[in-house]
């Protein structure tokens, strides 16, 4: 069972590269991070989060929050970040 989950975690990890080297910030133009821990997508430059549900991350700005609201009374730790493999 464990080599299944491995896999799992394995084939999701993939998909996060991707749409890290597929999308931008729809406010800035800039590339996204993606925290692993709250499993959102960051964009630092546009002050957004902007959340990730059932594998399907949420472009739309209208239902994106600013950093501070979303982090607020959480961790931030740039260390939770995945980032593009063309940033690292």
């Amino acid at each position: 069972m464990a080599y299944c989950d491995n896999k799992i975690k394995s084939l999701e990890d993939e998909k996060i590269n991707i749409l890290l080297e597929l999308l931008i910030c729809p406010k800035t133009g800039h590339k996204l991070k993606f925290d692993k821990k709250y499993q959102v997508f960051v964009s630092e430059e546009g002050n957004l989060i902007l959340h990730y549900e059932n594998g399907i991350p949420n472009m739309l700005l209208e239902e994106s929050e600013s950093i501070d609201s979303f982090y607020a009374g959480k961790d931030f730790d740039k260390n939770n970040f995945i980032y593009a493999k063309d940033m690292q």
